[in-house]
């Protein structure tokens, strides 16, 4: 995830999202946000808080560009 995100930080919430993303087997944010650890309404917002800073399409369009 380091190579996709600018910073550590936002590269650890991605790790985290994409890990319950996989848990979850949905991309509904209350169920990814049920399989995080933490208060429920805090994992809702860090989700949100996420998508608002990342720029998703253009760090996806870079691994397109790699291959």
């Amino acid at each position: 995830m380091q190579q996709l995100f600018d910073g550590e930080r936002q590269a650890k919430h991605a790790a985290e999202i994409g890990q319950a993303m996989l848990a979850a087997q949905l991309i509904r944010l209350t169920a990814i946000a049920a399989k995080m650890p933490g208060n429920r309404e805090a994992r809702a917002k860090r989700i949100q808080r996420f998508l608002q800073v990342s720029n998703l399409r253009e760090n996806l369009w870079q691994l397109f560009q790699e291959t």
